[in-house]
């Protein structure tokens, strides 16, 4: 599907990361970690029958007779098919419990967000009798997605994928044994590096080259997702403001992320505050 947002694009983001920053090897270290695990997971699923795989709901929001689906150009379409799941997401927005129910679908992905926790909507789903007979609630099977791991995707969304692909309750967190600590860096690993040229989007999402004479220094990251991404890519020193934070942050990198200032805890901060932050990227 055109414009579906994948975990190729998020390799993608990040060589473009390591190209921008002159830590190429280091980007390139923790793509090759995560295909490697991710590989592991399509060698885990490749041997299920159609019939045998379950079919996946993502939910983000529960109301009275209503809930907000996601679409299937969304991340999440791709993260529960490399799960070996059948993704039954198609509309963004919101969609009738009718619906729901007509979909039917045998495991519910609730996103998880700091302002509407995954577990109250579980509830509300459970509590509502006319869902009583949907395959999933009927078998208390819900798997929480946390938003950051698939609203632009990061380092973890790899554990975001094992979560899924295992079925994992609620209420436990992924930390798989193989995920890679955040890097240490300085920035340009070469002198002779720049200038570097990326393909990348302006406001319209159209596709424009941007040039860099020099390594960044000051960064303002508005997405959680790219500012965890940047912290796991050793670069919280070039850091000077984030924002818009929408899902607990995970442990081994609260630190870094809590000591960075942010200008806006939930949602975008305007052009004038970005900007009162001198960032060159």
């Amino acid at each position: 599907v055109e414009g579906r947002r994948t975990v190729s694009r998020l390799y993608n983001d990040i060589e473009k990361l390591g190209e921008i920053f002159g830590i190429e090897d280091k980007a390139q270290a923790m793509i090759s970690d995560m295909k490697t695990r991710e590989q592991a997971i399509a060698d885990k699923v490749s041997t299920l029958e159609d019939t045998d795989k379950v079919t996946v709901l993502t939910v983000q929001m529960v109301y009275e007779n209503e809930f907000f689906g996601r679409k299937d150009t969304d991340f999440t379409y791709d993260l529960i098919e490399k799960a070996g799941g059948i993704c039954l997401d198609e509309a963004f927005g919101k969609q009738s419990i009718e619906n729901l129910i007509a979909l039917n679908p045998d495991v519910l992905v609730i996103i998880n967000r700091t302002d509407s926790p995954a577990q109250e909507k579980i509830d509300a789903l459970k509590s509502n009798p006319s869902l009583s007979e949907v395959n999933a609630v009927k078998n208390d099977r819900f798997v929480s997605l946390d938003y950051v791991d698939f609203y632009g995707g990061n380092y973890e969304t790899i554990d975001a994928i094992e979560s899924l692909a295992c079925g994992q309750p609620v209420g436990e967190e992924t930390s798989p044994a193989t995920s890679q600590t955040p890097v240490e860096s300085n920035g340009v690993e070469a002198d002779n590096h720049y200038p570097v040229t990326v393909e990348t989007y302006d406001q319209n999402g159209e596709i424009v080259e941007q040039t860099f004479e020099a390594c960044p220094e000051r960064v303002v990251s508005i997405s959680q997702a790219n500012t965890e991404l940047l912290i796991a890519l050793g670069l919280t020193d070039k850091i000077v403001a984030t924002a818009h934070r929408f899902s607990p942050v995970y442990e081994r990198m609260a630190d870094e992320y809590n000591s960075i200032p942010f200008i806006a805890e939930s949602g975008y901060p305007s052009k004038e505050v970005v900007l009162d932050q001198k960032p060159d990227l």
